[in-house]
């Protein structure tokens, strides 16, 4: 009775690190999915390491964003996650002559859901100027976020 209570009893034991570890590598897994779909997509016109510098090119375009990072001045002049969108966008800039970089960045959640509000409403549109002003308001929403 007390060897079939000892190995009830290491089973037991030994199953519970097993499912720890199983449990725990899920969760790391959860995790980086989730981060995953945190990333969006910046349009960028210039990256300079003097603020006037970008503030003058950020001026020469109607809606732009200075986004400081590292010590450097990116100006942006929109933001999107959802590919369709980013597809118009780059067309968009395109036909208008502005070359743009496209820039991977992570956002937090509250601006990510604020920009799938907007990326909703703009999918069952093809109006320029519903994107334009759509666009000065997300880019207010990351100036909100940071």
């Amino acid at each position: 009775m007390k060897k079939i209570l000892m190995v009830s009893l290491g089973g037991i034991l030994i199953g519970s690190i097993f499912a720890y570890f199983m449990f725990a590598n899920i969760k790391k897994n959860t995790e980086l999915a989730f981060k995953e779909n945190k990333n969006v997509t910046a349009f960028q016109v210039g990256v300079y390491s003097i603020y006037d510098n970008a503030k003058k090119i950020a001026d020469s375009h109607n809606n732009s964003f200075i986004y400081e990072d590292d010590g450097k001045y990116r100006v942006f002049l929109a933001i999107y996650q959802d590919q369709e969108i980013i597809e118009y966008m780059t067309d968009y800039f395109q036909e208008k002559k502005i070359d743009v970089y496209l820039k991977e960045m992570t956002v937090n959640e509250n601006f990510l859901k604020e920009l799938n509000k907007y990326e909703t409403l703009l999918k069952e549109t093809n109006d320029q100027t519903t994107y334009i002003m759509a666009n000065k308001n997300i880019l207010g929403e990351f100036a909100k976020s940071l």
